[in-house]
Order: C-alpha cells, then sequence, then structure tokens
C-alpha cells in the first residue's frame, strides 16, 4: 500500500514537471527559498496579470460602453435648444397658415371654379340686399410669379338704394371669404335721393396652396 501511494506521488511530480518544465522538488525548493518579500512580489505580480486579463476581457469593454452611452447623452443633451427652437419655428409657421386659413385655396381647386365661386358670393350677397347689378366686367387674375398670393378683382355696376348699398358691401366684407371692396363711385339716378347708380371694384385675395 505504501509502495503505491510512493508510486502516485512520483506519478504527480513527473506531470507536474512536464507541464512546467520545471522538475517539481527544484520549484518546491525554489519557492521555499524565497524571502518573504519575494513570495510577496510574485503573489502582487500574479494578480497584476489576472487583473490585466479581467481587464482585457471584461472591465474594458464595459467602461468603452459606458464612454459610449455618456457621448450619446451629451450629444442629444447639446441638441436640445436647438430642436426647441426648430419647434418655435414649426409652431410660428403653423400659427401663420391658420391665420391664413380664410385666404388658402387648395390645389386641386381651378382657378375657373375659384371664380365662379367668387361671383355666386357676389350675387348671393347682392340678391340679399335687394340691389340690381346690370353688368359684371370679365374678372382679372392678379399675381407675381413665384409668388404664392394673388388677386381676383371684378367691377360690379347697377343700382340700389343708399342702405342697400350700404349694407352690401358690409355683408360682402364680412362674408367666409376674404373679399373687400377697394373703390365705390355712387352718383344720383335723379328719381329720389335714394336711387343710385353704383359702380364696385371688388378684389378677392387668396393663397395657392401646393398640392
Amino acid at each position: 500500500m505504501a509502495d503505491k501511494q510512493k508510486t502516485d506521488v512520483q506519478d504527480n511530480a513527473e506531470n507536474q514537471e512536464l507541464e512546467t518544465g520545471v522538475p517539481t522538488n527544484k520549484l518546491t525548493a525554489m519557492i521555499q527559498g524565497w524571502s518573504t518579500q519575494q513570495r510577496i512580489i510574485a503573489l502582487a505580480a500574479a494578480c497584476g496579470a489576472v487583473f490585466l486579463v479581467l481587464h482585457f476581457i471584461a472591465i474594458r469593454p464595459l467602461t468603452d460602453y459606458r464612454k459610449k452611452i455618456e457621448n450619446q447623452i451629451h450629444e442629444s443633451k447639446a441638441m436640445i435648444p436647438e430642436k426647441l427652437k426648430v419647434l418655435k419655428e414649426k409652431e410660428s409657421i403653423w400659427k401663420d397658415r391658420e391665420s391664413l386659413r380664410d385666404y388658402w385655396t387648395s390645389a386641386t381647386v381651378s382657378r375657373e371654379e375659384e371664380i365662379a365661386e367668387f361671383l355666386r358670393t357676389i350675387e348671393s350677397v347682392s340678391q340679399r340686399n335687394n340691389l340690381f347689378v346690370s353688368n359684371i366686367n370679365p374678372v382679372q387674375v392678379n399675381s407675381k410669379e413665384g409668388d404664392l398670393t394673388y388677386q381676383l378683382s371684378v367691377v360690379l355696376e347697377g343700382a340700389g338704394s343708399v342702405p342697400s348699398v350700404k349694407q352690401f358691401i358690409a355683408d360682402l366684407e364680412r362674408s367666409n371669404a376674404p373679399i373687400r371692396v377697394e373703390s365705390v363711385n355712387l352718383r344720383s339716378q335723379g328719381a329720389g335721393e335714394t336711387d343710385l347708380r353704383y359702380k364696385f371694384s371688388v378684389v378677392k385675395l387668396g393663397v395657392q396652396l401646393p398640392g
């Protein structure tokens, strides 16, 4: 039994010698011959080697990832003022756009359809105020190249009483369409002080929206 244990010890020693390249008895003797300071230095070196391995395998990737996240957060914070500025500009544009809603004309609406609607509005308001229209000149379209705004203008001629003329102008300018009376020319017909001949220049403002 004792011989077998001795043989096992010898085999283990031989295996260690093969792995380290240094005879076990010599390695053991060398370590045993170290001073306490040398042993501490060797232990520190071993710990340092382990730390370096852990650093490159686990700690460094985590540190790099943390720095990457911190940089992304910093960049996002730096962009906040610019994004707020853009949002305010968009809000201002939207408010301006909403304030011109009555002037909008969709690109899907033809100019002929818009002119017809313009004339129907004038006819409806004149009939409601008992104003006689004897002549309507062709509608003129005034616009500048590259400008979204434009004007439709028409000259009306007819007759009516003073109250009818006043109410016609007021109702026309209060209609949903952005219409105004630019000029008025009145003269008496001679049949009475309340019977007038009139000549109006009526303009409709518009903003052509892209399709």
